[in-house]
């Protein structure tokens, strides 16, 4: 781990381990590592359970894993980096809690909620201190929650009761629980509910010193509204308590339910429209998107990937456009809502179709939440004269990511290993032309100089080419695409001066580099980092590294879920 990372103070502590707040050496980017000792590990496959299932969930309120390191005497896991710190100390320390903040959090909490549970995933322990902030010093109702501890998180198969592990946090942790001998996820919607009553009256809806008779109290299906709080309490955010607390699961709402329950149906944010983007921009990053390489495509993806909340304010506007046209709430894009989003600005369905096409890189069938910000990496918001990928600190954490041997140069070969894993259609052909697309002084490589140009702002005449891409074309009454010269690809200009590596940044997060010079003293293993079919028994490198390098490397380019049911993931065999 000292290979890559420098460790600058420890900022928190708990029985199973100490986190740190660490520093990338190669880019200054700061992250969180949470270090564990192995012989704390009572369960390996369960732990393994854990990783594997937070790698795989893909949604802007679930906090990202970025790297994991396997030494001898402890286990390091490198985190997001959530400056707000958790929602219970924000809360503590005077941070104003109002129907509208309430409501707000709820949103993304059940929005995250409802994403896990559509992809047969059960967290079981949902409370305030397992919900960060991404931004600190930020009022709640513009920051962004981002949920973490998945220990307990299990996979399962929708519509089975199958869990029967007695887990949890006694005040959130619903009746069955306790009284059946197996339960389904909705044990999760029983904690949101005690969590909204706890954000709108301060205490929770069922105490007592006694545990027993604190369950015993949760059972008895009576939440109390006598309070003079509640008087202030809309009854629309009584209901929605009411709804999810039911102490029969099956009467008990489900998260898609409870994200359209009468209360949660309203718009609470205190945003003007000025801090949400227009589906005329999403549709400008979509067109821009489609001019872009396959190549091109899976460098914004890497962007997407190694961006948060946190460093900037475009990103949280893009991520309110997503919530906002996600109108199930299960945290992707169907092409049904990608039409609804953009209904009123011309486009017909056919013309949705062909650009969902393009920006479903995964080929599922949704858009994920990587999958939308690639498309906006590009695109200017919010009237900024600068764009995502404008921002020199996250191109180079983009970089370094393909520049695996840590060279300052990438050729068609470790391009095509990195770009592979994010589309399994991509060829070393494409990796080719993407180098010959850029490689200005003609020595076969990429340095970081010659892609920057790569990504350099449209000229006049790409606009032009943009307006006419979007005219209907005569024949059939269809759209047409203009022929492939039009695509051609323009050759970059370096500038005479090089630049240097940029300043050190403190809020970049991003993939690791494989440092062939440092490698022979780094001891720890790491595990899988670029090999998204990868379940979290297969630990074989992604790629070939320097011959010197023994780590492996944890997955960023997140693993498909559904790889991970049945390959080293029980659903039922719990721990």
């Amino acid at each position: 781990m000292s290979t890559f990372y420098d460790v600058k103070q420890k900022i928190g502590e708990g029985a199973f381990g100490k986190v740190y707040l660490v520093t990338r050496k190669m880019t200054g980017a700061t992250n969180v590592m949470k270090s564990m000792a192995r012989d704390l590990i009572e369960d390996e496959e369960a732990f393994n359970n854990e990783l594997g299932i937070q790698r795989a969930l893909d949604h802007p309120h679930i906090c990202r894993i970025f790297d994991t390191f396997d030494a001898k005497d402890d286990v390091q896991i490198i985190l997001e980096s959530c400056d707000g710190g958790s929602l219970e100390d924000a809360i503590c320390a005077g941070q104003q809690m109002g129907e509208a903040e309430a409501h707000c959090l709820m949103k993304q909490l059940l929005g995250a909620v409802c994403y896990m549970h559509s992809r047969g995933v059960v967290h079981r322990d949902l409370k305030p201190d397992n919900m960060l902030l991404s931004r600190k010093g930020v009022p709640l109702l513009q920051n962004s929650l981002k949920l973490v501890d998945f220990g307990f998180a299990r996979t399962f198969v929708p519509g089975t009761k199958e869990l029967e592990t007695m887990c949890g946090t006694v005040h959130f942790m619903a009746p069955e629980i306790i009284s059946d001998d197996f339960f389904n996820e909705k044990c999760d919607i029983w904690s949101c509910g005690v969590i909204l009553y706890m954000f709108l009256s301060g205490q929770p809806p069922f105490d007592d010193d006694d545990n027993d008779e604190l369950l015993r109290k949760a059972a008895a299906d009576k939440l109390d509204f006598s309070d003079e709080v509640w008087e202030r309490t809309s009854p629309k955010a009584k209901l929605a308590i009411v709804q999810m607390c039911k102490v029969d699961p099956k009467v008990r709402f489900s998260a898609e339910a409870a994200l359209h329950s009468p209360w949660m149906s309203q718009s609470c944010y205190a945003l003007s429209n000025d801090n949400m983007l227009t589906s005329k921009a999403v549709v400008s990053g979509i067109q821009k998107f489609q001019r872009m390489s396959k190549a091109k495509k899976a460098a914004a993806y890497i962007v997407a990937l190694n961006v948060t909340d946190a460093q900037q304010e475009q990103v949280a506007a893009i991520r309110r456009k997503f919530e906002d046209m996600d109108a199930n709430g299960d945290g992707m894009l169907s092409l049904e809502e990608v039409q609804k989003g953009m209904a009123g600005i011309g486009l017909e369905g056919d013309d949705v179709a062909e650009m969902f096409k393009d920006i479903d890189q995964k080929g599922s069938g949704v858009v994920e939440w990587s999958e939308f910000l690639s498309l906006m990496a590009d695109q200017k918001v919010l009237g900024s004269e600068d764009t995502i990928m404008s921002n020199k600190q996250i191109m180079w954490a983009a970089f370094k990511v393909l520049d695996q041997n840590n060279t300052q140069s990438v050729g068609a070969r470790e391009i095509f290993d990195v770009m592979v894993n994010i589309d399994k259609t991509f060829t070393f052909e494409e990796a080719t032309a993407f180098v010959a697309e850029a490689d200005a002084d003609g020595d076969g490589k990429i340095d970081f100089e010659e892609f920057l140009q790569l990504f350099q702002p449209e000229t006049e005449n790409d606009n032009i080419m943009s307006c006419i891409a979007t005219l209907r074309v005569s024949g059939g009454g269809r759209r047409g695409s203009l022929p492939e010269v039009l695509n051609a690809k323009r050759k970059s200009v370096v500038a005479s001066r090089r630049m240097s590596v940029p300043p050190v940044s403190t809020s970049i997060i991003m993939a690791p580099e494989t440092s062939s010079s440092a490698a022979g003293r780094t001891k720890s293993r790491r595990v899988s980092m670029l090999r998204p079919e990868l379940s979290m028994t297969q630990r074989e490198p992604p790629m070939a590294l320097a011959p010197s390098v023994k780590q492996k490397r944890g997955s960023m380019l997140r693993p498909q879920l559904d790889d991970l049911v049945g390959k080293g993931f029980p659903t039922k065999n719990e721990s």
